[in-house]
C-alpha cells in the first residue's frame, strides 16, 4: 500500500511539474508574440533583430539575454569593422561596408577572435531541432546555416551603417 501511495505522489508531482513547465513555455511564446504584434501595430518600434531575438528567446526557454547575447556582440563586430574601414582608408569607397563585412566574416582577424564564420555542414541535428539555425548560436560558435549567417550579416551591416553616420 505504501509503495502505491509513493508512486501516486510521484505521478502527481511529475504531472504537475510537467504542467507548470508547459505553462511557462506557453507564457514565453505568448510574451514574445505580444511584443511582435505591438511592433506590427506601431505600439513599439519595429525591429527585425528584436523579433528574431524574441523567437529565439522563447525557443531557448528564456535562456537568452537581448543585450549581452545579441546586441553587444553585434555592436562589437560593427565597431571593429568601422575601425577596419578607417585603418585601411576605405571611407571613400562605396563598397567599404561590404569589404569590411567580407573581411570580418571570412578571414581570421582580431575582431572575430581569429575565428572566421563558417557554414555548418554537419548533419547531427534532427529536423525538429532548430538550434543550428539560430542567430544567437552563430554569434557564439561562428557556425551557421543559410538562415542565421545572412541574418547576422544584415544585423552587423545595419549596426555598421549606424556607426558610420
Amino acid at each position: 500500500m505504501r509503495n502505491k501511495l509513493v508512486l501516486l505522489v510521484f505521478c502527481v508531482l511529475f504531472v504537475s511539474n510537467s504542467k507548470a513547465q508547459q505553462i511557462q513555455i506557453e507564457e514565453r511564446f505568448e510574451s514574445a508574440y505580444k511584443e511582435i504584434v505591438a511592433m506590427l501595430e506601431d505600439k513599439k518600434a519595429l525591429s527585425i533583430k528584436r523579433s528574431v531575438f524574441l523567437a529565439e528567446w522563447a525557443y531557448l526557454d528564456g535562456n537568452l539575454d537581448y543585450e549581452s547575447d545579441f546586441c553587444q556582440p553585434i555592436r562589437k563586430g560593427a565597431d571593429y569593422m568601422k575601425r577596419m574601414i578607417v585603418a585601411n582608408r576605405w571611407e571613400n569607397y562605396k563598397t567599404a561596408k561590404q569589404i569590411a563585412l567580407c573581411n570580418y566574416f571570412f578571414y581570421p582577424c582580431s575582431g572575430n577572435g581569429q575565428n572566421p564564420f563558417r557554414y555548418d555542414f554537419s548533419k547531427e541535428y534532427s529536423e525538429e531541432d532548430w538550434q543550428h539555425q539560430l542567430v544567437s548560436r552563430t554569434l557564439k560558435t561562428h557556425k551557421g546555416q543559410c538562415h542565421s549567417l545572412p541574418g547576422l550579416s544584415s544585423y552587423m551591416q545595419k549596426n555598421l551603417e549606424q556607426r558610420l553616420i
